[in-house]
This record gives structure tokens, sequence and C-alpha cells, in this order.
């Protein structure tokens, strides 16, 4: 596999792992914390697509590997 996808592989692996821990912390926070926790996962969830599609540039055949690769692909913007 190409250098550069699997960087982009290991990012889409720590941006995951960080919007998980995101997730869990939601809460009864203040409204204003909760906005932030809310527009960080918005973010994480965009560049894991914006990963993905990296990762798909050189490594075309992996797509028919992933379920739902162009939902995943459509988080990423442009």
């Amino acid at each position: 596999m190409d250098i550069h996808a699997t960087e982009s592989l290991e990012d889409m692996l720590e941006f995951g792992n960080g919007l998980i821990q995101f997730a869990r912390g939601r809460g009864a926070e203040r409204a204003e914390i909760e906005r932030m926790r809310y527009l960080a996962i918005e973010r994480l969830f965009e560049v894991i697509g914006e990963a993905l599609s990296r990762v798909l540039v050189v490594e075309r055949d992996l797509a028919a590997k992933i379920p739902d690769v162009s939902e995943i692909r459509g988080c990423a913007i442009g």
C-alpha cells in the first residue's frame, strides 16, 4: 500500500478515536460548550471523509471493501 494511503488511514483512525471521545463526553454542559463539542464532532466527520478520499485516489479498489463508502466520503467538503 502507498505510504500516503497508509498515513491517511492512520489519520482516519486517530480522528475516529477523537470523535468517540467527544461523543462520549456529551452531557448537560453549558450550551456554548455543547455547541463547541458539536462543531468538533462535525469537523472530525469531515476530516475522516477527506482522509478517505485521499486514500481512494491511490487505492481505488479499496472502495469496494468499505461498506457505505459513498456516505463516508460525503462527509468531506468539496
